[in-house]
């Protein structure tokens, strides 16, 4: 049922959506660096991590939180 009423890139129930699209691709390139590239995955993982990092820090509006 398409259109339930939630937010953002999950609103489209049809396929994988936006969301799962991305995950798809993830696995799978995690799979073809095992097999074509084993020492890969660790720097591609760093990379990753920084690009997940650094959407992060954007959606937060370029601002660092801070506990004080």
């Amino acid at each position: 049922m398409a259109g339930t009423g939630e937010a953002g890139f999950m609103a489209n129930d049809e396929g994988l959506g936006g969301f799962g699209w991305l995950v798809l691709a993830l696995v799978v390139l995690q799979v073809l660096l095992a097999v074509f590239w084993p020492a890969g995955i660790f720097y591609v993982n760093l990379l990753l991590g920084f690009v997940v990092l650094g959407a992060l820090a954007l959606l937060c509006g370029g601002r660092v939180p801070s506990s004080s």
